[in-house]
């Protein structure tokens, strides 16, 4: 949102038209000194066109008491070309606001005179600065519509509910790609200090985007205890109704809450099981949470949780089978007999822990799944292997884990292609009939995808 407030004298700007030529001093000349006078203004620019700079300088000598600069158009025929004024006049604007480092509401625009164009221009180089201050001269009309010399009085007006509106949309649109970060830094609380700046409704609708900002994004870096704390939602009446598509259903709040959910405790007798129920649910949204980041183009990010979802599908199948693959009993049969068959062959012997408990990692993890007979084992050797496409085992050598450079963007689709591998190869083998309905949920909305 705009700056903070100046105490610092402001500068008036003022679209300058032609007036009445058989009665300029009163159409033109009087009425302008008056709007002009009206007001503390520090300097005053006058805006007019070729046709109109004339009797804009006649203005700058009359007014010589004061700081008055006149800015017309480049080009002749411009007053009647919205491009080329908004152009110009948002030159003006920001020489103001950036080359002199003034706040925008030091400036006030009077958009009276001049053609309509130029009055519709500056409003909307105005509002592109976030230049609320305007105001408009209207007085007694005459049987022509025209404002009766003597009678002008000074009308000002605040635009922020359009800029307010515009904020709006362009959140929305950052919602849409999963930008939770940006939708609240854009839209600046209402209730800090200084951020008196939303005008009714706004405030109650920025509160409410927010707070929905902030349970996606602490939901998307994976912090699902934050985000489960900032729940209830807000109400949806009070979303403006193309926001409403955000609000997230039951199911997927649960969801969250789920996730969200204590470890199961090592000590309890149904540890493995719990964990193979909870861990399912932390991979499926981890595999969900990599799309998210390969539609924002963080290919580093997706491919390490790309690697992350086949290590864990890893662990789901052990603690299906009674066994933590962090925390291996090394006298249980199948273990010490898989262990001895390691260390036969001369291989890398699984890791041990202080407790003297084993430790096997993703591809350990899967030999040993696939030395009991289980089919996962197979596919998560498979699903690892280097092929023509994207190489999982890439993300060895990301700059986030072993390398020393980011991978290319030429590996984009290749991962793409293989995070759609993972659902229908692992996924739905290994969650079965709640694989659908999970990996759905996990991505509602769709952000960016």
């Amino acid at each position: 949102m705009p700056r903070q407030s100046s105490n610092r004298p402001g500068i008036l700007l003022l679209t300058v038209g032609t007036g009445n030529g058989q009665q300029r001093e009163e159409t033109l000349y009087r009425p302008l000194r008056r709007s002009i006078r009206q007001g503390e203004h520090q300097r005053v620019i006058l805006l007019p066109s070729r046709v109109s700079e004339t009797w804009a300088r006649e203005v700058e000598r009359d007014l010589a008491d004061l700081q008055v600069a006149v800015q017309p158009l480049p080009e002749a025929g411009d007053e009647d070309d919205p491009d080329r004024c908004f152009a110009h006049f948002d030159r003006v604007l920001g020489q103001l606001l950036h080359g002199e480092s003034l706040t925008p509401d030091q400036v006030e625009i009077d958009l009276t005179r001049g053609t309509k164009v130029m009055s519709a221009a500056l409003a909307l180089a105005a509002l592109r600065h976030e230049i609320f201050r305007m105001r408009y001269i209207t007085g007694q009309r005459d049987h022509q519509g025209m404002v009766i010399a003597g009678t002008e009085t000074v009308q000002r007006f605040q635009a922020a509910r359009i800029t307010a509106a515009r904020r709006l949309d362009q959140a929305r649109q950052l919602m849409g790609h999963g930008q939770f970060a940006a939708v609240r830094t854009l839209l600046s609380d209402p209730d800090a200090d200084g951020a008196g700046l939303w005008p009714d409704p706004f405030p109650d609708q920025v509160r409410a985007i927010r707070h929905l900002a902030d349970f996606f994004q602490r939901w998307d870096r994976l912090d699902y205890a934050g985000a489960a704390a900032v729940l209830p939602l807000p109400a949806r009446e009070l979303l403006p109704e193309a926001w409403r598509r955000f609000l997230p259903d039951d199911l997927c709040r649960d969801w969250v809450r789920s996730l969200a959910r204590p470890l199961p405790d090592r000590g309890d007798p149904d540890y493995c099981r719990a964990m193979a129920g909870h861990v399912s649910r932390l991979m499926t949204d981890l595999w969900a949470n990599a799309r998210r980041r390969l539609a924002a183009g963080q290919w580093e990010d997706a491919a390490v949780r790309a690697y992350r979802v086949l290590e864990m599908a890893g662990q789901v199948g052990l603690f299906r089978r009674g066994h933590d693959s962090g925390r291996l009993d090394p006298r249980d049969p199948v273990v010490a007999g898989f262990v001895a068959r390691v260390e036969n062959k001369g291989a890398t012997p699984l890791g041990r822990n202080r407790d003297e408990t084993l430790q096997a990692p993703r591809e350990k993890a899967a030999r040993l799944l696939k030395s009991m007979g289980d089919p996962l084992g197979g596919i998560l050797l498979g699903l690892a292997r280097e092929e023509e496409g994207f190489n999982v085992t890439l993300r060895n050598h990301s700059i986030l884990i072993h390398g020393f450079q980011a991978m290319a963007p030429a590996e984009e689709q290749g991962l793409r292609d293989y995070l759609a591998r993972l659902a229908t190869e692992l996924l739905c083998p290994l969650l079965g009939d709640d694989a659908a309905a999970w990996q759905t949920v996990a991505r509602v909305p769709e952000f960016g995808e």
